[in-house]
């Protein structure tokens, strides 16, 4: 796994989505999967802030970029913290059902 140089003012993450630094740590824009090999080795680890794009699937990659089931599982289990979601209250139902 090739090194992640953090830049300003946003990262682009090699499996996709974006890694924005701040003062309350990490937020990450979002999350394609194994998402969580990108970030788990950063300096403040995987975020506990993501953001969701407005489709779950990226129709040109042939991909899902609403991957959260392992960095929630890292932030829980391991780390004992939550994992804050912003998206629309339709991805929040939807969302719930898959997890």
């Amino acid at each position: 796994m090739s090194k992640i140089v953090l830049t300003e003012p946003y990262t682009t993450l090699p499996r996709g989505g974006y890694l924005l630094e701040t003062s309350v740590g990490y937020i990450q824009i979002g999350s394609p999967p194994e998402t969580i090999k990108d970030t788990m080795m950063l300096p403040r680890s995987t975020p506990f802030i993501f953001v969701l794009p407005n489709q779950f699937f990226n129709v040109t990659k042939g991909i899902s970029v609403a991957e959260l089931e392992f960095p929630i599982y890292y932030n829980h289990f391991l780390r004992q913290k939550k994992t804050y979601v912003v998206c629309t209250e339709e991805q929040r139902d939807q969302f719930r059902i898959v997890l």
